[in-house]
């Protein structure tokens, strides 16, 4: 049964929409609700499987609140909208259709099909990770830092000089030949001269956790973990995703599955090797 919540300010288009989906013998409408904000809360507190979603809400646009750092864990989303002014940011944001008003019987139809394939692939992996088990051992402190954190921003080398960086804007740290790659939230790249171990030493573990020899992600930044067998697919809030890399895998899977039920087996620890890329 595919869970569905409806977000339109519209009464006709809702109408229309649950006139549709009721002809879907496996679409279960759990809510509607017509702003953002309330939006954020249902999504949260009913934990639909798929979002049919107005591109402009009365508070926010639509591509604004499924990019909230307040979703945990972001349903798969149809977006509906009066033009194609926002289909290029709909792409971006890994939607799965972008359908056009009125709603047309046939374009809902192939959407759903395709909601139902990324569903049945869901259904073979090992499981959506819930974000929640992965800050839950961060927060737990099961990784212990080398030095608490003496403020919220942090010191990366550039040529000669320092430059402090906020950590809540970096979403995203990758080793590229001779640099490290420092991804903003606001899409600016920093290219740093500092290894990325160097930098890693600098973060606090609340809040960044290494996935591979040349990746190093923001946990506020996550949006879910996929799990296929002994691989972790880490989305982040803006749509990349990365994978989590072999000498890794054990320290994503203790994250993912201990939480703060206890500490990492010390038999099953694997420690990192010796790094080509720029370690």
């Amino acid at each position: 049964m595919i869970r569905a919540l409806l977000i339109d300010n519209d009464p006709a288009s809702t109408s229309l929409a649950l006139a549709q989906l009721a002809e879907e013998a496996d679409v279960e409408v759990v809510g509607q609700c017509a702003d953002g904000t309330e939006a954020l809360e249902k999504i949260e507190l009913l934990r639909p499987d798929a979002l049919f979603m107005e591109a402009e809400l009365p508070d926010m646009s639509g591509l604004e609140l499924i990019c909230s750092p307040r979703i945990s864990k972001r349903p798969y989303v149809v977006i509906t909208a009066a033009s194609d002014r926002y289909a290029l940011q709909a792409i971006e944001a890994n939607v799965i259709d972008y359908l056009l008003k009125p709603l047309d019987k046939r374009r809902l139809k192939a959407a759903l099909a395709k909601l139902r394939g990324n569903l049945e692939r869901d259904s073979h992996l090992d499981g959506r990770i819930d974000l929640d088990m992965l800050m839950n051992y961060l927060h737990d402190g099961q990784r212990k830092p080398a030095a608490p954190p003496a403020s919220d921003r942090v010191p990366v080398k550039f040529g000669r000089r320092y430059r402090f960086i906020n950590l809540a804007s970096m979403r995203h740290i990758e080793a590229q030949g001779d640099y490290v790659n420092i991804h903003m939230t606001t899409g600016e790249v920093l290219h740093s001269g500092d290894r990325i171990s160097e930098i890693e030493r600098k973060l606090p573990v609340s809040r960044f956790l290494r996935v591979h020899r040349s990746i190093i992600i923001n946990v506020e930044h996550v949006r879910e973990v996929r799990a296929d067998k002994n691989d972790f697919e880490i989305v982040l809030d803006n749509g990349q995703s990365f994978k989590s890399g072999t000498t890794y895998k054990t320290r994503v899977k203790t994250a993912l599955i201990f939480g703060r039920q206890g500490q990492e087996p010390a038999a099953s620890y694997e420690p990192p090797r010796a790094e080509s890329m720029h370690a």
